[in-house]
């Protein structure tokens, strides 16, 4: 079954329509009009279906670190700092809190 859709755009934008159908690659404004419907729904859903899996991926982190001891919380300014510290150790670099630069470490 077919449903009949009517809308109204304002002359500018009819104009605009217009050019673009006139250009061949559409038939008619309803060609033009269902096409972009499509492609606006399948956005639409693969967006959705990469939020689902967005959402699933963090409930996942969340409980993998809530399993690990992480309290829910945010960590503070000097947690956060050990952290960058512990991370840049192990990497062969410290920072210098003076210069606020990053140094190797000389062995």
């Amino acid at each position: 079954m077919v449903k009949m859709l009517t809308v109204q755009v304002e002359d500018a934008l009819a104009r605009e329509i217009d050019s673009v159908v006139s250009l061949g690659r559409f038939s008619s404004r309803s060609e033009f009009l269902k096409d972009l419907i499509r492609k606006g729904i399948q956005e639409q859903m693969e967006h959705e279906q990469w939020r689902k899996g967005f959402d699933e991926m963090v409930k996942s982190v969340r409980k993998n670190a809530l399993a690990k001891g992480w309290n829910g919380k945010l960590p503070t300014r000097e947690e956060r700092a050990k952290i960058a510290d512990e991370w840049l150790k192990e990497r062969g670099m410290k920072h210098n809190y003076t210069t606020n630069r990053l140094e190797k470490i000389k062995e």
